[in-house]
């Protein structure tokens, strides 16, 4: 782009006014938001990045484990958080401020493919995005792949193509793909594009966006290889996801097996442990077990092929309805937290049908918007294999509002025209796109808005708002009596609030619900120990080392309680198994000692006394 150009975008008004709005907008959501338990607690993959992002700012630069997770972001947090510490204020900002670009490109894409009117109408369209404003100020990538795809759609567009901005573009699409690792699906597609509509200088444009790609992607391919010894192309978790989609209980929505607990924190390992378990090879690395999972989701589509396909058309239809179906966050439930999104902005149900209409019929008649109609089945099929949410198509939505853009003015012009048949077949095709985007799904709505909830029960119940915390846990469990998680923070709710007995009541529900013993006993023994009743103590323990013989804290815990009633004899038996278990902890050998020493053998006594010296001086 030479300087001409740059200076004609740089004086465009439109430029500022749309950056103005969608960044006032974006600023008001971002002090609404302030406001709640929302902002400064993080949970789900807003935790994770940020705890990553943290290692990152520590030096933690090359990690030790190939990536599992999209790397880019934490990487961004880490850069954040290494010059401006842990303000979760500024990055918000700086997101809007970046974010706030998305709907400034839109503009400029409209303008350069279809004219100034309809570059503005697509600009503000997708400056009034409801969703965009959630996102925009959560922690999470979201964010980053519309910026990304309209990028992309831009520098691989006319007046400004030629061979340095597809370079740019390749470079673009890159760090899509290290935001969502689905875009390295899109790749052959976008190459192929480029081969079928510059063909007098296609291996050019080819060969400058395929470079431009692996120059974003070979650093984090080579530090895969260097930190786990396996070529790995950004992570390893493609195949956990594959099975995921794969199975027949998955009819497009995101349900994790019985064995995983559904946190990024904690479900790789999950998904790492059972592969192990089920090919009896302890030593299975993550590609390994990404591989073993790849292979499973093949099985349980041959074994159900019809089935498989009944699921993929489910897909196709959730991925164009009009409802967000909620991930991290849930933006009908949201609208009760933040009054802004109560205002008539515009959602996918609006922007999706007058998009697709705009693109599919413009690339039949103008071919303006062909590479927008690439990207938007490309953008399906890379998901389709797995399963979908909401955030998912936000990629897309900026080309789709560009599309809507360009359907409206070519209804007015139908309509000026006096096309009645045109017109006709145009409202037609629009109402059955209405239809189809906006059709009420049966999608456990109330099952989801009682996970929201809780949720927010749990984060009022971290603020210490007990009150608030029983008043959301209560309304959750009221929408759904099945709720495990509103009843386990009912319980530890309660129990900081000092009702012991409705803790243990709510804790009997837990326990109808299916709750895993171990943690059942777990939580009784937290209880009890509040209560200091520790006869009833005692024996939560004894159940916890006979779920977990080797679980430290049970026996380290029967060890102390037993020394205190004077059993010294037990109390040895059980801190013995916890040395065993953690040698390097010196309460367990200063323990040890008082039990030796008030049974006689001073020797013992003195050499354990010495060990906690050692770990503790």
């Amino acid at each position: 782009m030479d300087w001409k150009i740059k200076d004609k975008l740089f004086a465009d008004p439109w430029l500022w006014v749309i950056y103005g709005i969608v960044v006032l907008l974006n600023l008001i959501y971002f002090f609404q938001l302030r406001s709640t338990p929302y902002f400064n607690n993080l949970y789900l993959d807003p935790a994770y990045y940020w705890r990553r992002g943290q290692k990152i700012a520590n030096g933690d630069w090359l990690g030790r484990e190939i990536f599992e997770m999209s790397p880019l972001y934490p990487y961004l947090l880490g850069i954040y958080q290494g010059i401006f510490g842990q303000n979760l204020s500024l990055i918000r900002i700086i997101q809007i401020l970046a974010a706030s670009l998305t709907p400034v490109l839109t503009y400029q894409l409209g303008k350069n493919l279809l004219n100034q009117p309809a570059g503005v109408l697509a600009g503000i369209m997708t400056a009034l995005y409801k969703p965009f404003f959630v996102y925009n100020s959560m922690l999470m990538k979201s964010w980053l792949s519309p910026l990304f795809y309209i990028l992309t759609a831009l520098l691989l567009s006319p007046p400004t193509l030629n061979g340095y901005s597809v370079f740019g573009a390749g470079l673009v699409w890159g760090l899509a793909s290290l935001v969502r690792g689905n875009n390295l699906l899109i790749l052959p597609l976008i190459l192929i594009w480029l081969a079928l509509t510059h063909r007098s200088k296609w291996y050019q444009h080819c060969a400058a966006f395929f470079l431009g790609f692996i120059l974003v992607i070979a650093p984090v391919t080579i530090r895969n290889y260097v930190v786990g010894q396996e070529f790995v192309l950004v992570t390893s978790g493609g195949g956990e996801v594959f099975y995921i989609g794969s199975r027949p209980q998955n009819k497009g929505e995101y349900r994790f097996p019985a064995f995983v607990r559904p946190d990024p924190l904690t479900e790789h390992d999950d998904f790492r442990a059972e592969a192990r378990r089920r090919t009896a090879n302890p030593d299975l690395s993550r590609k390994e077990a990404s591989s073993y999972w790849f292979s499973e989701g093949l099985k349980q589509i041959k074994t159900r092929p019809s089935l498989y396909l009944k699921n993929l058309g489910r897909k196709f239809v959730l991925f164009w309805n009009a409802y967000e179906i909620p991930d991290n966050v849930n933006l009908e439930f949201r609208q009760d937290v933040t009054t802004m999104l109560k205002w008539p902005l515009l959602t996918f149900g609006v922007i999706a049908p007058l998009g697709v209409l705009g693109i599919f019929w413009d690339s039949r008649e103008e071919k303006r918007l062909k590479f927008s109609l690439l990207l938007l089945i490309g953008a399906f099929l890379s998901v389709a294999p797995f399963f979908v949410y909401a955030r998912f198509r936000l990629g897309i939505v900026p080309l789709l509002a560009v599309g809507a853009s360009c359907a409206v003015f070519n209804l007015y012009k139908t309509v000026m025209d006096k096309s009645h048949q045109k017109l006709t077949v145009y409202l037609l095709v629009l109402a059955v796109l209405i239809a189809f985007c906006n059709f009420p799904l049966d999608l456990n709505r109330a099952g989801k808005r009682a996970v929201s909830h809780a949720n927010l029960g749990t984060l009022y119940y971290r603020q210490g708002d007990y009150g608030a915390a029983l008043r959301e846990l209560e309304e959750a469990v009221q929408i759904d009596p099945f709720n495990e998680l509103a009843y386990r923070f009912r319980v530890l709710t309660y129990m900081d609030k000092g009702d012991y007995a409705r803790a243990l009541n709510s804790l009997e529900f837990l326990k109808k619900l299916g709750i895993k013993p171990y943690d059942y006993h777990n939580l009784k023994a937290n209880i009890y120990s509040r209560q200091k009743d520790y006869r009833k103590l005692r024996e939560e323990y004894l159940w916890l080392v006979k779920l977990e013989p080797n679980n430290f804290n049970a026996n380290f815990s029967l060890g102390a309680l037993y020394g205190e009633a004077g059993d010294f004899e037990t109390a040895i038996k059980y801190l013995e198994i916890a040395k065993r278990i953690n040698p390097n902890n010196s309460r367990t050998y200063h323990n040890l000692a008082l039990a030796y020493e008030k049974l006689g053998n001073q020797e013992k006594a003195k050499h354990y006394n010495q060990q906690a010296n050692k770990l503790q001086p």
